[in-house]
């Protein structure tokens, strides 16, 4: 029966050792998703009060490599990925908690999910960021005010009105439609106090890594 000589069983550990570094390197890096939920906001309110403080509490997040934010109508979508090196569960519990960090900051309505792992698929193109017609609506507040109409009260019912996602093209007539009580409990449509126009808004696409000379430990 052969036998390996101490020199030829050195060799072979050795190979399989650098064999399990390559499919080691070979590994996608973890990547994890955030979506938060913000019904009737326009992409680039969603880009001011949702994307900007999540992105600047997840930069503090160790073994980062980078972020993607893409700011739609009524939604962000939150890519984070990580260096090759970093360990993807633990990677899911840091940006799930750095992101919670923002919660009492984000708008009352916005809703934020848990954070998802997406190691080894891959981000939406570029290609998916279009344009969306939105109705935008300007509030005459003087005149809501003699209504008896709070902005907090039009807010949520235009927010319910709206729902989440993309607006519909009918959208703008839609909300011409819509009914307020005021305070001496008559009917008042939202044109009696507001004027609403469409406004054109792409989605809006954002990348950020940490800056240089960050610790990466």
């Amino acid at each position: 029966m052969p036998r390996l000589t101490s020199h030829a069983s050195t060799t072979v550990l050795i190979a399989l050792l650098l064999s399990g570094c390559d499919r080691f390197s070979s590994a996608p890096p973890p990547m994890v998703k955030i979506t938060v939920e913000y019904p009737g906001a326009r992409p680039s309110v969603v880009e001011d009060v949702v994307c900007t403080p999540i992105v600047q509490q997840l930069l503090g997040v160790e073994r980062l490599s980078s972020i993607t934010c893409i700011s739609r109508a009524g939604r962000a979508e939150i890519y984070v990925q990580a260096q090759r090196d970093m360990d993807a569960d633990m990677f899911v519990t840091l940006v799930g908690n750095r992101a919670k960090l923002a919660a009492p900051i984000l708008p009352g309505k916005a809703k934020l999910s848990a954070a998802t792992n997406l190691t080894g698929q891959a981000m939406p193109p570029v290609t998916d960021v279009h344009v969306v017609d939105f109705p935008h609506v300007d509030v005459d507040r003087e005149k809501a005010r003699r209504l008896g109409l709070s902005l907090t009260a039009i807010f949520d019912t235009l927010s319910k009105e709206m729902g989440s996602g993309e607006p519909s093209p009918d959208a703008a007539k839609r909300l011409e439609k819509v009914t307020f009580k005021s305070a001496d409990g008559k009917d008042c449509r939202l044109t009696d106090f507001a004027t609403i126009k469409t406004v054109r808004e792409p989605s809006i696409r954002v990348r950020r890594e940490p800056p240089a000379g960050a610790d990466s430990k």
